[in-house]
């Protein structure tokens, strides 16, 4: 399995997402063949079972978590669960890793987001030709673009299946210029 190249900042789902969209392979097809089972819910931020999509795409797996995920944030912030989330990021244990993220602690652990900035949108569009998810927007509890000082857009991951979200968009985005605490917050 070719994946396609990594965008700067780009999130691991993300490339996912668009290796699906390129391919046309449906979301199910697809997660049933690289990780066995078609209802896998992913984390949009904290994607598990990266070795196996290391193995089936041959790049590096850590290369892959450390650039790609916001596990080295959570690694440093909280070191006596590094070691056992970084394993269940790897193994494919999404469950436990989350409760090893300690997400669930801090109201975080039910509805997901992917948060999108849409000046990006438009600069991706731009300079790359397509548009894709940004890791440094992801980040909990930050809502501005550290880079245009708007506020994030965000879209609620409802369904099991994340894979089948697809790509930030421009359309109908009223960019809102970030408040002081929340540029503040960001840088």
């Amino acid at each position: 399995m070719k994946l396609p190249s990594a965008f700067p900042d780009e999130l691991l789902l993300g490339r996912l997402m668009r290796h699906i969209i390129l391919t046309g392979e449906p979301a199910c097809s697809f997660s049933s063949r690289v990780f066995g089972s078609s209802r896998l819910s992913m984390h949009p931020f904290l994607t598990a079972g990266i070795s196996r999509i290391a193995e089936m795409s041959g790049e590096n797996a850590d290369n892959l978590l450390v650039r790609q995920t916001l596990a080295p944030l959570f690694f440093f912030y909280l070191p006596k669960h590094a070691n056992a989330l970084k394993e269940n990021l790897l193994r494919g244990d999404g469950a436990k890793a989350l409760r090893h993220s300690q997400l669930p602690s801090f109201g975080c652990g039910g509805s997901l987001h992917l948060k999108w900035c849409p000046r990006c949108v438009e600069l991706d569009i731009h300079e790359r030709g397509v548009a894709y998810w940004h890791r440094a927007h992801q980040v909990p509890g930050v809502t501005a673009c550290w880079l245009h000082q708007i506020r994030l857009m965000s879209t609620e991951l409802k369904a099991r299946q994340r894979l089948n979200e697809g790509l930030p968009t421009v359309v109908h985005c009223d960019a809102q210029a970030a408040s002081a605490m929340e540029i503040e917050v960001v840088n």
